[in-house]
């Protein structure tokens, strides 16, 4: 579940970034946020989640999840992620997000979508939420307080997004994100728009959705079906 809410707040932060920035691709930055934990998802829909020696490690080595998974098919769910987008061929932007030699305008949106929602999912008080917000109050110059806002505003999207597809998911990100709204309405208001902001944050939630709805159409068999385990 945890991977499924941050493939949601993933994309919709990173599309967010890719308009602030101007002249980036909104929609194919949003299908390269959403796939960032390929190589997770896949591996949760996998036998391999259910064998006793990945739940081994996790129960009695201790391991993170993804530590245990990495000891079992000897990737790291990024490597992984990185070889499934190459093996299928699905966009250059994917490909080039995992890779930090191809830096552009695009796959910075890409990164700082991730950054951000991992940064939320962390919490409020930790390292994580204090570079993100650092990077978006330095990339866009915005004040702490609206750099805040757009944060909270992405991750909004996220959870009314999240919640046509998973109630538990839309609750995942609920749950992580609730103390970044609570700081934010002891803060001095902030001008976060207008209405017609409203309505344009509105219309990018209903045209993202439909771009979800596309995506995982065209990739759910390779997710389940077309990857070879060397198992």
């Amino acid at each position: 579940m945890q991977a499924t809410a941050q493939s949601f707040h993933t994309a919709i932060h990173a599309r967010n970034v890719a308009i602030e920035k101007g002249g980036c691709r909104p929609e194919e930055v949003f299908v390269a946020g959403l796939l960032q934990n390929l190589g997770e998802l896949v591996f949760w829909n996998s036998a391999i989640a259910e064998t006793p020696e990945f739940t081994n490690k996790v129960i009695k080595e201790n391991l993170s999840p993804s530590d245990a998974a990495e000891r079992v098919i000897g990737l790291s769910f990024k490597a992984l992620s990185k070889q499934l987008v190459d093996k299928w061929q699905l966009s250059d932007l994917l490909s080039h997000s995992f890779d930090p030699a191809h830096s552009s305008a695009e796959t910075q949106s890409v990164s700082r979508g991730l950054l951000m929602s991992r940064a939320v999912e962390q919490g409020f008080e930790s390292s994580e939420f204090s570079e993100a917000l650092n990077v978006v109050t330095h990339d866009f110059k915005m004040t702490v307080k609206s750099g805040m806002a757009f944060i909270r505003e992405g991750t909004d999207e996220a959870i009314e997004m999240a919640g046509e597809f998973s109630p538990d998911v839309a609750k995942f990100l609920i749950e992580s994100s609730s103390q970044l709204g609570d700081t934010i309405h002891t803060m001095d208001a902030v001008d976060i728009g207008s209405g017609n902001e409203t309505e344009k944050s509105e219309i990018r939630v209903i045209e993202s959705k439909k771009v979800i709805q596309r995506t995982m159409s065209q990739y759910c068999a390779h997710l389940i079906h077309n990857y070879k385990w060397n198992y």
